[in-house]
């Protein structure tokens, strides 16, 4: 394309055959927001790398060490703030890439904002921040916005796709309309029930126990920091990029309640215990 600079025409010429010209520049072109920079920071990284240049990211937290067994980060990254570092990481791969980026922690106020001029959304807040993943699933149900909503679990990762036609976030998690938002996130044992009704119908076997007791312990803790494999979410960001490429392109994709997942796990089980 004539307006493609010469960094982005080399960083993306080996999607060709993939992609076709004509379909880059749409991902090119294409404005999504990443809400939430853990899991996220490893889907934005992976985005740009296919040839995304339009990104609004969010998230106000810095980077930890127990951050490093998954996210993009390096070790002298520790105690930066998640927004800048990855701004500056991925001007290193496409130094032309229009980033814009809320580096204060998400409230509800922040989120009409940073859906302006969106296609997209991929909401990677984190499983205890349910109130505020609500909202943003209402607000961009609302504006006619799709919402991608990934999950990463132990070694598999997978997501919904979250059509404004579609069954709603609310009505898979079965909110009801009398429940009190502000209440649940007081409280985080009333979290347990709305994500054990997901990961009852949709994970796989191996996954649910784990799972539910680390559901438990935030019920009686009121945190409990989510065990997460690095190859788990490498794993989801493929699948989040693959689906996202998809939907960009106007390609035909599940839609909540599906679920799309992609468990190694299972794929490297043996038919038998012979080697």
């Amino acid at each position: 394309m004539r307006d493609w600079n010469p960094v982005y025409r080399q960083l993306t010429d080996r999607n060709r055959g993939f992609i076709n010209p004509g379909e880059q520049e749409r991902l090119r072109r294409y404005h999504v927001a990443v809400l939430g920079l853990g899991l996220g920071a490893q889907i934005v990284e992976l985005m740009v790398r296919t040839g995304f240049n339009r990104i609004t990211v969010a998230d106000g937290g810095l980077i930890e060490e127990t951050n490093l067994n998954r996210q993009p980060w390096t070790l002298p990254d520790t105690g930066r703030e998640k927004t800048r570092v990855l701004h500056d990481r991925v001007r290193t791969i496409n130094p032309h890439i229009r980033l814009a980026h809320h580096d204060r922690m998400l409230k509800h106020a922040d989120i009409a904002g940073l859906l302006d001029e969106v296609h997209i959304v991929i909401n990677a807040v984190g499983i205890e921040e349910l109130p505020l993943t609500v909202e943003i699933h209402r607000q961009a149900r609302a504006r006619g916005i799709p919402v991608i909503e990934p999950i990463n679990a132990g070694w598999c990762g997978g997501l919904f796709v979250f059509s404004p036609n579609g069954p709603s976030f609310e009505e898979l998690i079965e909110l009801r309309d009398d429940d009190d938002l502000e209440a649940l996130a007081a409280n985080p044992a009333q979290l347990l029930p709305y994500w054990s009704n997901l990961v009852h119908q949709h994970m796989p076997e191996h996954l649910r126990e784990p799972m539910v007791e680390y559901l438990y312990q935030v019920g009686q803790d009121g945190y409990c920091a989510l065990p997460q494999l690095g190859a788990g979410v490498y794993i989801t960001a493929g699948v989040v990029v693959t689906t996202l490429v998809r939907i960009a392109l106007e390609r035909p994709v599940k839609l909540a309640p599906e679920f799309i997942f992609l468990d190694p796990i299972e794929a490297a089980e043996p038919l038998s215990d012979e080697i």
